[in-house]
């Protein structure tokens, strides 16, 4: 997964009783009110499943919530006397299988083994189950029976990757106009520190302003689906500062997690489209926020120093679009899921990088 990143869970109710959410900053972490279980017979919604803004995320927490609908820290919970059930955040991801009779195979041997061991799968037993389930079906196809582990699992992901996925999550990316970014790469300690204080900082208001506007889910009322609020969302948060043609590009991916709960306390999908309806507001609220900002915060012989390295006009810096370097295919490793790009200097797309 590479370096570790923090996920923080934004606003949520302080009652049961609907009163005005505390605002949650990654810099100095709460602890936030307790969310609630899944909906299975063994996890009433009661159940409480706190979750911690500014958690530093490991490769294994990741795997939990975006990878199998888990609460993010769902092994150590288990650890400690939890069942599967308890840690299940509403219904499991679908598996899609198309004509594969590999991949219908595949998951329900991991259910199997996920009931009889009562915990999730480690990386390595994964590994094992997809060979012993792929390799006769490899065989079959290719004709070919003395392969590797390892030519077994590349055959077995070409089949997964064929077929649809589950949307597991929402990248948001966020990213200065490139000037700000080669104002970064050029100052000192003190003006990069300061840069990318205001960035976080901006990009928290977004998060926050999405989570007001834009973040619902659908739950029934009178046995009628409306769209509602929800309890808050959940974000993976990577700092990036640059792609892999080395040029200066500070920007933030937010994964947001398509796994939210209703006012009722049940855990629901994101609704997409009212999320997506967003992207072009929260972009032109995350340039203008950084506007304000950056000429409150960096001194004016800073930004004489990035006019000059540009050779353009001092006033042309912020107010107007910068041309962003178009990043190489590629460069970014990201979940499944739909790809939102705000603030990036262009219009915000879901077609990703």
């Amino acid at each position: 997964m590479g370096t570790p990143i923090s996920y923080a869970t934004l606003p949520l109710p302080t009652s049961a009783q609907g009163q005005k959410p505390n605002s949650v900053t990654t810099t100095k972490p709460p602890v936030l009110p307790p969310l609630a279980a899944g909906t299975g017979a063994d996890s009433p919604a009661s159940t409480p499943l706190p979750i911690t803004a500014g958690t530093t995320v490991t490769q294994e927490l990741m795997a939990a919530l975006y990878g199998e609908g888990l609460h993010p820290e769902a092994d150590s919970r288990i650890a400690n006397g939890a069942s599967i059930a308890d840690v299940q955040l509403g219904r499991a991801y679908p598996f899609y299988s198309g004509r594969h009779q590999v991949l219908k195979e595949l998951p329900t041997m991991e259910k199997q083994f996920r009931y009889h061991a009562g915990r999730r799968l480690t990386e390595q037993e994964r590994n094992t189950i997809a060979v012993d389930v792929a390799r006769k079906h490899y065989s079959d196809e290719t004709g070919y029976s003395n392969a590797t582990p390892k030519e077994i699992l590349a055959w077995g992901n070409e089949k997964k990757n064929s077929v649809r996925l589950a949307t597991a999550d929402f990248d948001l990316t966020f990213s200065p106009v490139k000037p700000i970014s080669v104002l970064w790469a050029l100052g000192n300690e003190e003006m990069r520190k300061t840069i990318e204080a205001v960035h976080n900082e901006c990009v928290s208001a977004c998060l926050d302003w999405l989570d007001e506007t834009a973040l619902r889910t659908r739950c029934e009322v009178n046995g009628v689906k409306k769209l509602t609020r929800t309890r808050g969302l959940i974000a993976a948060q990577f700092v990036h500062y640059g792609p892999r043609s080395g040029a200066p590009d500070l920007h933030t991916h937010c994964l947001v997690s398509n796994k939210v709960q209703g006012p009722d306390g049940q855990w629901r999908s994101v609704d997409s489209l009212s999320l997506m309806k967003s992207a072009v507001t929260v972009s032109t609220y995350y340039n203008a926020l950084i506007k304000i900002r950056g000429e409150i915060s960096w001194s004016l012989s800073n930004l004489y120093r990035v006019a000059d390295f540009f050779e353009v006009d001092i006033t042309d810096l912020l107010p107007h679009r910068v041309p962003q370097t178009q990043e190489t295919p590629g460069s970014l490793s990201r979940t499944e899921g739909s790809n939102l790009v705000a603030g990036a200097g262009f219009e915000p797309t879901t077609s990703g990088l």
